[in-house]
């Protein structure tokens, strides 16, 4: 079940607001090569902390088969 899935619906308090996207280096995983993708209000960039934390996370989801990669 993917997440839109179990979630659903788009909360009423929900707010767009324009967005910077930026491409950055593939992620080379053990089943997988995924585009990296930046994306951040303009004027609030991704902070460097929580880049190298939501890739580590991925890597570490990849190794323990988590995210349905290869084979699928």
């Amino acid at each position: 079940m993917s997440v839109l899935e179990r979630i659903g619906v788009v909360r009423p308090e929900y707010r767009h607001i324009s967005k910077r996207v930026t491409a950055a280096t593939s992620i080379a995983l053990a089943d997988a090569v995924l585009k990296w993708y930046e994306i951040a209000p303009e004027d609030a960039p991704v902070p460097t902390d929580v880049r190298t934390l939501a890739q580590h996370e991925l890597r570490q989801a990849s190794r323990t088969h988590a995210l349905g990669l290869g084979g699928d």
